[in-house]
């Protein structure tokens, strides 16, 4: 017997000694039964968005928004007028008294511009905070309904990150979530940031 005849029976039988293993051990994988899948899905980002919290907050948003707007399209008119004046005493200046002006002003113009990306930044992680509490009570709200219902597995069918093609309405907690999300926690208050950029 070659080599290699030897080695082809060999490992026959260790395949049929495997396969003997593998079928004296499918009545315990058996016995390890799946539970029966419990799905729901829910739309997300239609339950954040219909919430009166979240309503709350884009409210504070926009107020607290257009104010800084305001104060930052003063300030930028404030320095146009600046920069023409000082555009009108070129002719009437030094070289050197100018650019010292000029210098001085530039600095403003940048430090406006510094204090308007701060704001930005600002606002956009105090709404980032505020958005992340009316996801903690809905996560809260989700499990709540998961375990009363006896549910294990639950999709979101939000149009912009849904893995789910189509589900029938009866499946959807969306409404239940919604209702029980007001319940429990109806505004969110954004974080004052109006020390930033000054």
């Amino acid at each position: 017997m070659s080599t290699i005849t030897r080695n082809v029976s060999a490992l026959a039988a260790a395949c049929v000694m495997g396969g003997a293993v593998l079928l004296n051990a499918t009545p315990a994988v058996v016995a390890q039964e799946i539970p029966e899948a419990r799905i729901a899905v829910i739309d997300v980002a239609g339950v954040e968005r219909d919430s009166i919290a979240w309503q709350s907050l884009r409210e504070q948003f926009e107020a607290l928004l257009s104010g800084y707007q305001t104060e930052l399209r003063d300030r930028q008119s404030s320095l146009e007028q600046e920069g023409q004046q000082l555009e009108q005493q070129r002719s009437i200046l030094s070289q050197d008294a100018f650019q010292e002006k000029k210098a001085a002003f530039d600095q403003r113009v940048a430090e406006l511009q510094r204090t308007a990306q701060e704001r930005k930044q600002a606002l956009d992680k105090a709404y980032a905070a505020a958005r992340g509490q009316i996801r903690d009570a809905l996560r809260q709200v989700v499990l709540e309904i998961a375990k009363e219902r006896d549910l294990n597995l639950i999709f979101s069918n939000s149009p912009q990150d849904s893995s789910v093609i189509m589900s029938r309405d009866e499946l959807s907690i969306s409404e239940e979530a919604l209702e029980r999300l007001n319940e429990s926690i109806k505004s969110v208050e954004l974080p004052d940031v109006s020390s930033t950029g000054n």
